[in-house]
């Protein structure tokens, strides 16, 4: 079993906030392929070097589950580059692991 975590931003690079809608479209298309999906609402703190010196972002996380590892990334593939366009980031962060269930 692999388990995926989708690291979104709260804030566009211009500082606005990313509309609430976003995440629950975003939700819901999780939920469609995993049949479920964990938030984890509370904002984290990203930081990395750029250019301009040292950069950081809130963000929360969405958390999913599968059996089917080629599927999974099939689909997370595709989803990234929506979700690239729709929260309008250079680059969006999906990690994926080995878990075990008991």
């Amino acid at each position: 079993m692999k388990e995926y975590d989708i690291i979104l931003p709260l804030y566009y690079n211009d500082g606005s906030p990313i509309e609430l809608n976003k995440y629950s479209d975003l939700a819901e298309q999780l939920v469609g392929q995993f049949d479920g999906a964990t938030l984890y609402p509370h904002p984290g703190e990203g930081y990395r070097q750029n250019g301009a010196g040292l950069t950081n972002d809130k963000t929360v996380t969405f958390r999913v589950l599968s059996g089917n590892t080629r599927k999974a990334k099939s689909f997370l593939t595709k989803l990234k580059d929506r979700i690239k366009k729709d929260f309008r980031q250079e680059e969006v962060l999906i990690i994926q692991r080995d878990v075990e269930t008991v």
